[in-house]
Parts: structure tokens; C-alpha cells; sequence
């Protein structure tokens, strides 16, 4: 898409909030939207090898939770060694009303209509190399919550990553290690 100036990789930084501190395995963020070095990241990937899902999970919330909505997608990667699979979830913050609906009978106000968000898993794809099975794809990452920005077509668009694109990369991945 002829983007590369434009996206940038900040790896392995640590960014800070009045409530933790916190090293994602890689980030990225536009520079033309956010250029000063510390402006935070749109998309966050944590990874686990040794680290369980259930702790991935919550590195999503931390993410997600800590910054008024700054990053906007989370992608965790859950690699089983032994059993040679990878589930890939997304998670972002989703609205959730602050309060009950409101009845039919009675008209909205501002104190009723406020609402909250909340992290929340998308997308859960498990790859499975023994099998060479791919369930939950394809994964798409939205090009405007990446860039902050609509996408300007043609070359611009969505990154969708198909069945065929994530087994590849799991068996490009497997080999690295054998």
C-alpha cells in the first residue's frame, strides 16, 4: 500500500500510565497522526509461549483499559509447543451502556444514554499445524483503526488475512524452530 513511512513499529517500548507500566512484544502506530514519541500505539501484539492465554487475556485489558481508547486493536497469540497449534484472538473496546435500556414509555436523556466501553474479544482463530486446519478465519485488521483514518482506495484498504495466509504463517513459524 506504499505505507511503510507512515506505519511505525515501536517493537518492544514500554509506555507507562498512572496505573501501570507495561511492555507489549510489538506496537504500532501512524506517524502522521501520531508522531511525537510519546503518543501511544494503535495495535498491540503480546505473544505466549510460556505465558497462558488466561494472562494474555488480561494484557489485552491492560491495554485496552488504560489509555481513553487510544489502541485500538489488540492481537494475542497463544503458541502450544507441544501440541503445534497457535489461536490468534482480537480483542477490542466494544460500548457497553452505563445504564439499563430505557423503557419505551419514557423518553431518552443524557444521564441515560451514557455509555462505557469494555474490552472484548472480536475474533478467535485456532491454527492447527498437525492438521493443517485454520478455524475463525479470516482475520481482518481495519485499515482506518490502524491509520486513524478512512482508507483511500484502490490501494488502500483493510489487511484481511485468509485461511491460506495464516496456515502459511504458522508453518513458516514451526520451521524457524525445528
Amino acid at each position: 500500500m506504499g505505507l511503510e513511512e507512515e506505519f511505525d513499529s515501536l517493537g518492544t517500548t514500554k509506555f507507562k500510565t498512572l496505573r501501570v507500566s507495561k511492555e507489549g512484544d510489538s506496537a504500532f502506530k501512524p506517524l502522521s497522526i501520531r508522531p511525537r514519541k510519546g503518543d501511544w500505539l494503535t495495535i498491540f501484539l503480546e505473544s505466549g509461549w510460556s505465558e497462558s492465554l488466561t494472562r494474555l487475556r488480561q494484557d489485552a485489558h491492560i491495554w485496552l483499559e488504560n489509555r481513553g481508547g487510544d489502541v485500538k486493536i489488540v492481537l494475542l497469540f497463544s503458541i502450544s509447543r507441544t501440541a503445534r497449534t497457535m489461536i490468534i484472538e482480537k480483542w477490542e473496546n466494544h460500548p457497553v451502556p452505563a445504564n439499563p435500556p430505557v423503557p419505551a414509555n419514557r423518553p431518552a436523556t443524557r444521564s441515560m444514554t451514557r455509555a462505557t466501553t469494555t474490552p472484548t474479544q472480536i475474533q478467535a482463530i485456532t491454527i492447527d499445524s498437525n492438521s493443517n486446519t485454520v478455524n475463525g478465519a479470516p482475520l481482518t485488521l481495519e485499515f482506518r483503526k490502524i491509520f486513524l483514518r478512512q482508507a483511500v482506495p484502490p490501494l488502500e484498504h483493510d489487511f484481511t488475512f485468509t485461511a491460506q495466509d495464516l496456515s502459511a504463517f504458522a508453518t513458516d513459524f514451526w520451521a524457524v524452530l525445528q
